[in-house]
């Protein structure tokens, strides 16, 4: 609906649906105007995500996936089977299509079973890969499907004892 100027050739019938479309503009334009934290601040404490399940499994999969595969380096790095010298390249080590490892799983995985426990790591090497390549993946989805949730008003958990 546009808004119809007031003037006196053109008496505004609907003039209390000019006043909420006038303020619904205003309304907009302020709301355009504050910064963008106090819309989070604002969501938050309207839909109190930070204790919605989806949002919980969306953080742990993203910042689990960044740990997983900081922790999944540097066990590569310190396992490595050839080292290169000084006055070769870095990437000798590894020539593209090689069938031989490159690294010793066998080695990254008696470490790591010994640094946190036996189960916690993988004896074959696809399934890490995976493991580290699905974990943030559904990590996002779960996000995604978070950002739904909020759509349509299902909100986080209360922590009111009574259940309305």
């Amino acid at each position: 609906m546009a808004l119809r100027p007031r003037d006196g050739n053109h008496p505004s019938k609907d003039a209390k649906d000019d006043d909420i479309v006038r303020h619904s503009v205003e309304m907009r334009r302020a709301r355009d105007k504050e910064p963008f934290i106090n819309r989070w601040i604002v969501f938050q404490a309207e839909h109190n995500i930070l204790m919605h399940p989806f949002h919980m499994l969306g953080v742990a999969g993203v910042f689990g996936g960044s740990l997983f595969s900081a922790m999944h380096g540097s066990l590569v790095t310190s396992s490595l089977i050839r080292e290169t010298t000084e006055n070769e390249s870095a990437n000798a080590g590894y020539k593209f299509g090689q069938e031989e490892e490159t690294y010793n799983i066998v080695a990254a995985h008696g470490y790591f079973g010994r640094l946190i426990f036996q189960y916690a790591s993988f004896n074959n090497s696809r399934s890490l890969h995976f493991f580290l390549a699905a974990w943030p993946v559904v990590g996002i989805w779960f996000t995604a499907l978070g950002i739904s949730t909020m759509a349509f008003n299902l909100n986080g958990f209360g922590m009111s004892p009574c259940a309305v």
